[in-house]
């Protein structure tokens, strides 16, 4: 499953940033997180790890996170691990693009679903999914530009 989505915020590169790093504001315009779990490190770079608590519809679920890219004000990548997930990570990027008046950014996750339950399931998923991120993209505009 590719998931591709961009949108304009008027915004700059910091304040962007900000908002996709720091967990706090990450839990304002995504409301499907609800904790995280963080391993003890001086500073949150590629490598880094934690643990974090997804809302999905009525369940909770736990999922690894690890960033495998860390380019401060210009791209960030994460793998997602366990929950529903299967044996499959999901691969989040956003990579970020400065316009004249504001930021580009753009969006993708990409998963391959395992396995007969998750690929019968993959059509209702996938609906799921792209609500989801279009949701969540209009939360993280709206609340970067009311800030």
């Amino acid at each position: 499953m590719l998931i591709k989505k961009t949108i304009k915020i008027d915004c700059n590169r910091e304040q962007l940033w900000v908002w996709l790093t720091d967990f706090e504001k990450i839990k304002a315009w995504n409301k499907d997180i609800l904790e995280e779990e963080l391993a003890p490190v001086d500073e949150v770079t590629e490598g880094f790890k934690s643990r974090i608590l997804i809302k999905e519809g009525k369940q909770k679920n736990w999922y690894n996170n690890e960033i495998l890219t860390f380019q401060k004000g210009v791209h960030l990548s994460t793998s997602l691990t366990g929950g529903n997930l299967g044996k499959s990570p999901m691969v989040v990027d956003y990579h970020i693009k400065e316009l004249e008046n504001g930021i580009e950014l753009s969006y993708q996750s990409s998963w391959k679903p395992i396995g007969f339950f998750l690929n019968f399931l993959y059509p209702v998923i996938r609906v799921m999914a792209n609500k989801n991120a279009d949701s969540c993209l209009r939360n993280l505009k709206s609340d970067i530009e009311n800030s």
